[in-house]
């Protein structure tokens, strides 16, 4: 909890006269190790440790900068995978080139796949959108079919909409089915 609360104040260093109190607590108890294999595991950058530091200026006690770098190696581990850089491309996270040489290759392999996903969910979601765009059209005008009394003519307009309505709706269907099997194949 004290880890949460001194990163919380590094976030706020500068804006929050108050947090001064706590970072220094914060910056005498804090496990560096744990706080660096953490900062490794989602990938964020060296320059976090700086940032840790300038809010632990005032403390008697300052940062374990070899705990530190020593934890985030580890955490660094986990995140540079193939299985990671595929959950960061998916979600369009920043990768802050932080994967050592040996590593980066396969990361940013499975980082490639992910962004290719993640831009397929976009274009489905644009189907998606359309599609609840037509269904609501296509159920007015059955509504409005079946409930109102219409002259001749405007009922065969309405039906003559409604059967256009229906081919988009299923040219719209099969396209999406394309678009999701082309990603992944893709995959």
């Amino acid at each position: 909890m004290r880890t949460i609360r001194f990163l919380l104040c590094v976030a706020l260093v500068g804006s929050l006269a108050a947090c001064a109190h706590s970072s220094i607590e914060d910056c005498q108890t804090t496990e560096w190790f744990s706080l660096g294999h953490r900062d490794g595991r989602v990938g964020a950058p060296v320059s976090v440790f700086e940032s840790y530091r300038a809010a632990c200026r005032e403390a008697d006690t300052p940062p374990d900068r070899e705990a530190y770098a020593a934890g985030r190696r580890e955490g660094l581990t986990i995140y540079c995978t193939d299985s990671s850089g595929f959950q960061v491309g998916r979600g369009g996270r920043v990768y802050h080139h932080v994967c050592p040489l040996d590593t980066e290759k396969s990361f940013l392999a499975g980082r490639a796949r992910g962004m290719r996903l993640a831009g397929c969910r976009a274009e489905l979601y644009v189907f998606d959108q359309h599609l609840a765009t037509l269904e609501r059209e296509l159920a007015f005008r059955r509504q409005t079919l079946e409930a109102t009394t219409l002259p001749a003519a405007d009922r065969d307009r309405l039906r003559r909409e409604i059967e256009n309505l229906n081919a988009i709706y299923k040219r719209t269907m099969g396209e999406m089915d394309d678009v999701e099997i082309r990603c992944l194949n893709q995959l």
